[in-house]
């Protein structure tokens, strides 16, 4: 059974069954779902290090330097995407500081990810003794490609859907109107 049904009315596309996992298992008595989101966000990441590992050499740097590099992005980029979601709704967690470290419940925002990654370029960069400039230049070709790819686990999260529109490509989720109905807020049939 899906989480939820999307409809494309503009192009007479209906009921597509979205799931938010790929798929659910109970190992030893424990429930454990694999999630669109978190496979996605992993390809991306896998995407862009495979690239720019793929293309450093053009840019006159080696693998293992790139490497280095990401070495420090991928942590301090999901440290900084969780403080940076955190900050942001902190009267979700300011009861309860252990719910910080609880990911499995959702949380990470990709401007604290782009700030941590930075962060993280900038200490590599200064520790390397390279131009950071030309660090950055490097890497952000490949920042908007990871952030397409993650955006579709927003999409398969029925989330960060964007304005209302009437274009023919327009969606439409129960998720959506689940919401929308919790906050008392007037909906007509073609919302984001």
């Amino acid at each position: 059974m899906s989480d939820y049904l999307v409809d494309f009315p503009g192009l007479g596309i209906f009921d597509i069954p979205i799931n938010r996992t790929i798929v659910e298992f109970d190992i030893f008595g424990r429930h454990f779902s694999i999630y669109w989101y978190g496979v996605l966000i992993a390809i991306a990441f896998l995407l862009c290090i495979y690239l720019s590992m793929r293309h450093a050499p053009k840019f006159g740097m080696s693998q293992d330097q790139i490497a280095d590099y990401y070495l420090l992005i991928i942590p301090l980029a999901l440290v900084g995407a969780r403080i940076y979601y955190v900050v942001f709704e902190w009267d979700t967690y300011k009861g309860d500081l252990m719910r910080i470290l609880d990911l499995r419940s959702g949380g990470l925002a990709f401007y604290g990810g782009v700030i941590g990654g930075a962060l993280a370029i900038m200490i590599m960069a200064a520790f390397k003794k390279h131009k950071i400039s030309r660090i950055f230049d490097f890497i952000a070709v490949y920042l908007p490609l990871g952030h397409a790819i993650g955006r579709w686990g927003n999409f398969f999260n029925q989330e960060a859907f964007g304005v209302n529109t009437d274009l023919p490509w327009g969606m439409y989720s129960n998720g959506t109107q689940e919401y929308l109905s919790s906050l008392s807020v007037g909906q007509r049939r073609m919302l984001p």
